[in-house]
């Protein structure tokens, strides 16, 4: 790191962040590059400085303790103790014993700022702080900018800020007294919460409202002539970070006198109701401010600033960087992924491939009730086999007692600390199971498309679930738009991947190899069947049919693949130039056809659009499926696919007279090859990283430090 430190990254869950967050991607592409070090919980960490940012941090005691011994211990608060109007932001007696407790021994307490520090004065517990501020930094040498002359006719005048209502003026009158309602200044604000619409109603025909991350911060703060920012008299501005950004951009500040501590000597402090006038003039005459902004942020916000601090405390690195290397005996940590039945191999073959992305520490052990369940050993996961409770014949509630102890045992065995639920409902045995095991992390990974019936065994009862979980994560579902199910509408703790695919291109066969492993003719035309197992949908009429339209046809050869869960007794009576296989996965070898007809499920019609590979799609329409109509609807709006209905065989016929026309599927892969997306197992194994190296938080009800069995 800069400065010849050493750093490492330690993560606990924090009270203010009650859902899991993904990882801010610049850290993330230092720990991707070793420049900074992740340190899984269970590590023993010895230090000179340890830090521990914002006092929320503080607000949970971390079950187990976090293993560090440090020679310094500081508490950069990043939050006031009270709001404008003296009202309590967190209980500052508990940051103050947990924080203790957290970095096992006595802390020094570093204000972010001016703000800050005042509204600790005269509180009675408030602790004793340091003199100099912990302030915010941002790489000045990435964000320098200073503007030419002028070259636009109008004047642009705006803020930006995290979409927090707080953050801006109380009402459209207090708004109008700082921006104005002048033709010749136009008002342009980023990062705008949706109950801000509805508050300037009627917006003046000059203002643009930009939700949060519209565009870059950078871009969009080289468009505006002065930085305009003042928020609600309950809100005490902590530091003001969106300040120093624009301040680094060359673009002038008119503040609020409420951030004069910090900002006085490089920005315009004016109360609202000179604001008008202040950003006319500094738009006028922008150079001293400019360069006043540029001096401040370099002497005190800088990254040479933030190394001065820090060699103040504690003196020069010992000895310079190092090499950055692997960490070493890093705890090894289990991560248990269940997947229901299914009638399908859905559920496991996306906990398979959010496992096969999972490396040290981190062992997955995949824990399904499907039948199917043994195929995971081929990718060299252990693998455990529930049975579910229709397949034993069993009472639901004594089954569920029994999961219930089988998944307490085995995240007790393979010492888990995140479990993966891949399922429709989550069955009271996991969650009890979860309950009991409060240092585990959870996530419930749904896909959707769920149909929209309502009663007792609805998705709207399933939903009521999700509270259970940490995080619930959803693979993306090409068809979303069309997606009029519960899950659609219920979003707010919602994590969205990309579609789960089990391979991604280059680990499937060319399409020789692929031919010739299968036993397959090298220059015929194959169609691919796959209907499913049959087990709750019977496709056999719609099989029957292919099989006489193309059986025999001079050229063409059916490869119809059988499904390893399989129900239905009655032997297949091929046709000639027919083949039966039955492979997993089938993925690996989509390359081999040149067409396939097949159901909609979300695994088969996710690798097969991926693959570009032109299909006639034939829906599941059970009503406990998902809504695999709307997903091959969708497919043939697109043009990547042709819908058939199975009481519809003229339709069917039809739909394969299409698919023989070299013509007609050349045209169809290349509209599937528009809507391909990244493989969203790698981002699932990211956020069972994420939470796998982050240390739980006690609950109420939780003693700290004895939560494990």
């Amino acid at each position: 790191m800069r400065g010849g430190y050493s750093v490492g990254l330690l993560c606990y869950e924090a009270a203010n962040i009650r859902q899991p967050f993904p990882c801010n991607a610049r850290l993330q592409r230092l720990i991707d590059r070793l420049e900074l070090q992740l340190i899984a919980p269970g590590s023993r960490v010895n230090c000179r400085l340890a830090i521990l940012h914002n006092p929320h941090a503080a607000g949970l005691l971390p079950l187990l303790p976090l293993g560090i011994s440090a020679e310094r211990r500081l508490v950069v608060l990043h939050h006031p103790p009270v709001d404008g109007f003296g009202a309590p932001a967190y209980d500052l007696a508990a940051v103050i014993r947990n924080a203790e407790e957290i970095l096992a021994g006595p802390v020094e307490w570093a204000p972010v700022g001016p703000a800050v520090r005042a509204a600790f004065r005269g509180l009675a517990d408030a602790p004793l702080l340091r003199p100099d501020d912990w302030a915010n930094v941002l790489d000045f040498d990435r964000w320098r900018h200073l503007p030419g002359p002028r070259s636009r006719d109008r004047i642009t005048i705006g803020r930006h800020s995290r979409a927090d209502l707080r953050k801006f003026p109380a009402s459209r009158d207090a708004f109008l007294q700082i921006y104005g309602e002048d033709p010749g200044i136009d008002v342009d604000l980023l990062g705008c919460p949706p109950e801000l619409q509805a508050m300037l109603a009627p917006l003046p025909s000059h203002w643009r409202l930009r939700p949060f991350g519209a565009l870059p911060v950078r871009d969009y703060l080289d468009g505006l002539d002065v930085f305009v920012y003042y928020h609600r008299p309950d809100w005490i501005e902590a530091f003001g970070y969106a300040v120093i950004e624009a301040m680094a951009r060359g673009v002038p500040c008119l503040l609020a006198p409420s951030l004069a501590p910090s900002f006085a000597d490089a920005a315009r402090i004016e109360p609202p109701e000179s604001a008008r006038t202040a950003a006319r003039e500094l738009a006028e005459a922008p150079g001293a401010a400019r360069q006043a902004g540029h001096d401040l942020v370099q002497s005190r916000h800088s990254f040479p600033a933030a190394i001065a601090r820090l060699r103040d405390l504690i003196g020069a690195p010992h000895r310079a960087s190092a090499p950055p290397r692997p960490p070493k005996d890093v705890p090894e940590t289990g991560v248990l992924l269940i997947s229901t039945n299914g009638v399908g191999m859905g559920h496991l073959t996306r906990t398979i491939a959010i496992a096969r992305r999972l490396h040290a520490p981190f062992r997955p052990v995949i824990v399904s009730m499907s039948h199917g369940a043994a195929v995971a050993q081929d990718f060299g996961l252990h693998v455990e086999f529930i049975p579910y409770h229709n397949y034993l014949g069993a009472d639901q509630q004594v089954w569920n007692l029994a999961l219930r102890d089988e998944l307490t045992a085995l995240i007790d065995a393979f010492d888990a600390r995140v479990v993966l639920f891949d399922g429709n409902s989550p069955f009271n045995g996991l969650i009890d199971a979860l309950s009991q095991r409060p240092h585990v992390w959870s996530i419930w990974s749904r896909r959707g498309m769920w149909p929209a019936h309502s009663g007792a065994n609805s998705g709207a009862e399933f939903m009521r679930r999700e509270s259970s979980f940490d995080a619930v994560l959803e693979p993306f579902d090409l068809a979303s738009a069309f997606d009029i199910g519960p899950t659609a509408s219920s979003t707010s703790r919602t994590r969205q991947v990309g579609p789960v695919r089990l391979l991604d291109p280059n680990q499937q066969l060319s399409r020789a190899r692929a031919r010739a492993e299968l036993g397959l003719d090298a220059d015929a035309t194959i169609i691919l069947m796959q209907l499913g197992g049959g087990n709750n949908f019977d496709m056999r009429s719609c099989r029957d049919l292919v099989f006489r339209f193309l059986g025999g046809r001079p050229g063409v050869q059916i490869a119809m693949a059988h499904w390893k869960i399989s129900t239905d007794p009655e032997p297949v009576v091929l046709p000639p130039n027919g083949r039966i296989f039955s492979i997993y996965p089938i993925s690996r070898y989509l390359n081999a056809f040149d067409a396939m007809v097949s159901a909609a499920g979300y695994n088969s019609f996710h690798e097969a659009t991926e693959a570009a590979i032109p299909a006639i799609y034939i829906p599941n329409e059970n009503p406990s499926q998902d809504d695999q109509r709307a997903r091959a609807g969708f497919a043939a709006r697109h043009g990547a696919a042709i819908l058939a209905l199975r009481d519809n065989p003229e339709a069917l016929i039809a739909a394969l007279h299409e698919i023989l026309d070299p013509e007609r599927r050349t045209a169809m892969s290349q509209a599937a090859r528009t809507l391909g997306h990244p493989n969203g197992a790698i981002a699932a194994a990211g956020l069972i990283r994420q939470l796998g190296l982050t240390q739980r938080g006690g609950r109420p009800g939780v003693t700290a430090g004895v939560a494990l069995p």
